[in-house]
């Protein structure tokens, strides 16, 4: 897996919903959202997602902070 693939699929700690896109929203149940479960490049949460994986690496492989 790639520096990037990582960033763009970091762990959530919090919960994050989206709403259906304009163009794609379901007939059946319009008044649905979405979970994410990852963290999406452009949320403000996928840097912090990407800090805390990679520091939690580091952190086992002996380094300190």
């Amino acid at each position: 897996m790639d520096v990037k693939t990582v960033f763009l699929n970091g762990i959530l700690k919090e919960e994050v919903y989206v709403g259906q896109p304009l163009g794609f929203v379901s007939k059946q149940y319009p008044d649905h959202v979405y979970a994410l479960d990852k963290a999406l490049y452009g949320l403000k949460q996928a840097p912090r997602a990407w800090y805390d994986v990679l520091s939690q690496f580091l952190i086992e492989s002996g380094f300190q902070k």
